[in-house]
């Protein structure tokens, strides 16, 4: 059952009472201290949200405190929003860390997730979004969770996949895929989560199921269909997400 609940409320755009940061930590553990940071910067209609990053140090039994963290990282083309905005929840993890270090205590581990909307399918390439992503955030000591337990080093294609593997169920549970709504698929791994402290056992990937716009009606709707495209939308209001939610089981060391 959950206990507790981390919660930011508000809008850079209080006076138009606009979105707020439509984050939540919540936890069946106790929360003894939260932080919230909001990004200064945006772009496109996310500027009238009040993105940032929530941190809640919550205490778990034979562990300690573990810090969990949630963002949603602004949405679009510029990757550069986004790496500064990964740049202000960096920040804002260290202050954290110092603020329990001066309690007197330790953190046995960190845990931040979120939409981030950088593809990391294919995290062993070099020079992407996603390789700055993970250089600022393996700086802080976190590692993603996903390529800390995926034997993947190749693409598809270079794997010898044929034509349409891209589509499959089974190239979505292989490369961690989170999200894939346009009208040509274009699977993509936009949900992270990356860790310090404990190591992860196993990462799950929400069934596609439950979150994926439905193929054929993309190729309707491709083909010039309003039909497909009202049954789409329809499809898609009546599900609670359209990003497959990941699971990560974490080891901690027992507490002395």
């Amino acid at each position: 059952a959950v206990v507790a609940v981390a919660r930011v409320r508000g809008s850079l755009w209080l006076d138009l009472g606009v979105l707020d940061s439509g984050l939540l930590v919540a936890s069946k553990y106790p929360i003894v201290a939260t932080k919230f940071a909001r990004y200064p910067n945006g772009a496109g209609e996310d500027v009238l949200a009040a993105k940032g990053a929530l941190f809640a140090v919550v205490e778990v039994p034979q562990v300690g405190l573990v810090v969990v963290g949630n963002t949603h990282l602004n949405a679009g083309s510029d990757h550069e929003v986004r790496l500064e905005q990964a740049e202000v929840l960096l920040g804002a993890l260290r202050e954290l860390r110092e603020e329990v270090k001066s309690a007197g205590k330790s953190l046995a581990g960190v845990a931040v997730t979120g939409d981030w909307n950088i593809d990391g399918k294919f995290f062993w390439e070099l020079g992407t979004p996603y390789a700055r992503l993970r250089e600022k955030m393996e700086r802080e000591g976190l590692a993603d969770a996903w390529a800390s337990i995926s034997e993947l080093t190749a693409t598809p294609e270079d794997r010898g996949k044929g034509e349409g593997y891209r589509e499959t169920e089974e190239y979505l549970v292989e490369y961690g895929i989170t999200s894939d709504q346009n009208k040509v698929p274009s699977p993509t791994r936009l949900d992270h989560m990356w860790v310090s402290g404990g190591r992860p056992d196993k990462v799950t990937v929400l069934a596609a199921s439950e979150w994926r716009a439905d193929l054929e009606l993309r190729k309707q709707w491709h083909s010039g269909s309003a039909e497909a495209l009202v049954l789409l939308e329809a499809q898609c209001a009546a599900r609670l997400t359209d990003h497959g939610a990941i699971t990560v089981d974490l080891r901690f060391p027992i507490a002395p």
